[in-house]
């Protein structure tokens, strides 16, 4: 009985141990499978607020192009309002005549600064400042 004794004690003794094993394995198993789950859980928690800020990007785009289009009816009726009225009163809009001046001349200029303000160029011509220029 000795023998069956020994194999009792060893198989009462090894099933728990044996038991232990496994359900650490398991368990090891299952928080690999956790951690990969919040990986991706993070992963879709990302994009989720990703497509947040797109959506409001595009909300606020679309309220842009909205406004945008107002303003431009906004623009067209007035302009079809200033057609109308153009055709009923004639030309509004006057175009000015063009009148050429005629180019000013040093010796012009010299005429109206006073002798005085540069004392050193009073009675010198045009000639005489080309000639000190190209000296």
């Amino acid at each position: 009985m000795s023998a069956e004794l020994i194999l009792l004690s060893a198989v009462l003794v090894g099933v728990p141990i044996s038991l232990k094993y496994v359900l650490a394995f398991e368990m090891r198993n299952l928080v690999s499978m956790m951690k990969a789950r919040e990986r991706e859980l993070a992963g879709l928690t990302a994009k989720l607020n990703a497509l947040d800020r797109e959506y409001e990007v595009v909300i606020g785009a679309s309220e842009q192009v909205r406004d945008r289009q107002k303003w431009a009816a906004t623009r067209r009726d007035r302009m079809a309002d200033e057609l109308v009225q153009v055709q009923r009163h004639g030309s509004v809009f006057a175009r000015p005549e063009f009148v050429p001046t005629p180019p000013v001349s040093l010796s012009d200029v010299a005429d109206h600064v006073a002798d005085d303000f540069v004392p050193e160029l009073a009675g010198v011509d045009d000639l005489q400042v080309a000639a000190t220029a190209e000296a």
